[in-house]
């Protein structure tokens, strides 16, 4: 979540977490110099606060991807860390989210909260050796008046590559230059920096990094994507499958000239870019591209599923599937769709797909599931303990043994069914 007038920006990953009270109620927030204030849901307020009145603010907030979030109003609370407590404003908003510590409540607690322990990696942190409460305080709120000078993302300079990668970064460049999915241009009005996506082969994907500049302000595709389990639902009794993968899919996808422009890439070697085609990091293609997919497959949903670039035909029968199969590739053929062979599996009875893996019998765990399950280690410690349980809890011979089972239960073969109306 990030403040829209600031850019605060806070990451989706590595939770760090405190115990507070609020108003006497105990309350767990994540903790970390992204967040601007103190932040809580609604809900979560409600809980914590039954009789509440909210005052008005002209503050907003968006989530780290750039989605705007709905600031309700502010209240004052008494905000309580181990034996200090201070008169602070927590700020509430719409929907389901973490409750958050940000950066003016953290000021005010620089004793009480060891930021060296809950972060081993400091970032953006401010030592409190030798600093007062009002010079940290003063130190954060000139940080936060340049804070647009702070950014993950680079600014207008081309994004660096990494020596290891720069050559195959070129060489990949070069091969969408000549096949004129990219042309170069001198100047742009609109440019981001590239990403770099080693895939499983170990071949680069060069993709856009535009969740800072054109993902905001993109009116994105809302075509529905299907559920898991419609998907597999649809696949129930047959016994035959085909795993079908789109080459570089989004680029199957024509773009017009004004929206070339947009999304133009500032590269490291090619300086300026821009596409002819659709590009990976756009946020309204995905829906896009599976809006085409289900027209071209239009007509065939008794024998094949599209998932994004994944293609599943499915059958009873070799000979049903190889029929669903000439029919598939014949649509694809016409509709100018290529397919990578060296990624598709053909006619076979056990399929790996959307994380799990399908046979005649119904669906069971993914094998690379049940491999991390079965090999993860006993919490060691506090934060581990927390992470596999998401709350407080006291570790005991009583636990140590349901987590064995509990293991034992996910990483068991039971096998789930498919919706079948015939069965009672």
């Amino acid at each position: 979540m990030r403040e829209d007038a600031q850019h605060n920006d806070i990451a989706s990953t590595g939770k760090k977490m405190v115990d507070v009270r609020i108003d006497g109620r105990a309350l767990r927030m994540e903790t970390g110099p992204g967040a601007p204030c103190g932040i809580i849901a609604e809900s979560k307020l409600r809980h914590i606060k039954p009789n509440y009145s909210l005052s008005k603010t002209d503050r907003q907030f968006s989530s780290y991807t750039g989605h705007p979030i709905n600031c309700l109003g502010r209240i004052p609370v008494n905000v309580t860390v181990e034996t200090t407590n201070r008169r602070l404003n927590l700020y509430v908003v719409a929907g389901e989210s973490d409750s958050l510590f940000g950066r003016e409540w953290i000021s005010q607690f620089v004793d009480q909260i060891n930021l060296n322990r809950l972060f081993s990696e400091p970032v953006n942190s401010i030592s409190n050796s030798g600093l007062t409460a009002e010079q940290t305080t003063r130190l954060t709120a000139l940080l936060d008046s340049f804070e647009d000078v702070f950014n993950d993302v680079p600014g207008k300079l081309a994004r660096d590559v990494p020596h290891a990668l720069r050559e195959r970064y070129a060489a990949e460049i070069d091969k969408k230059l000549a096949s004129r999915f990219f042309k170069r241009v001198e100047y742009s009005e609109w440019s981001s920096p590239t990403h770099i996506v080693v895939k499983k082969n170990g071949d680069l994907r060069i993709a856009g990094n535009y969740k800072p500049t054109i993902n905001p302000r993109m009116v994105v595709d809302e075509h529905p994507i299907p559920k898991i389990e419609t998907i597999f639902n649809k696949m129930n009794g047959a016994t035959m499958f085909c795993h079908l993968d789109v080459t570089d899919a989004y680029t199957h996808l024509p773009i017009d000239e004004e929206f070339s422009h947009t999304l133009t890439l500032n590269t490291a070697t090619h300086g300026l870019i821009r596409p002819t085609r659709a590009v990976y990091g756009a946020a309204n293609i995905p829906a896009i591209l599976q809006r085409r997919m289900e027209s071209v497959l239009q007509g065939l949903d008794d024998v094949v599923v599209s998932f994004y670039d994944d293609i599943i035909v499915f059958a009873k029968d070799f000979e049903s599937l190889l029929q669903a199969l000439r029919v598939t590739l014949d649509r694809l053929r016409r509709s100018g769709l290529h397919l990578n062979r060296a990624k598709c599996v053909f006619a076979t009875s056990s399929l790996d797909c959307l994380g799990h893996k399908i046979d005649r019998h119904g669906l069971h765990k993914s094998d690379k599931h049940v491999e991390a399950i079965r090999d993860a280690p006993r919490p060691a410690t506090p934060e581990e303990l927390q992470l596999f349980l998401a709350d407080s809890f006291d570790w005991s011979p009583e636990a140590d043994q349901a987590y064995l089972d509990l293991k034992e239960v996910l990483t068991s073969p039971q096998v789930l069914m498919q919706y079948d109306p015939t069965l009672e």
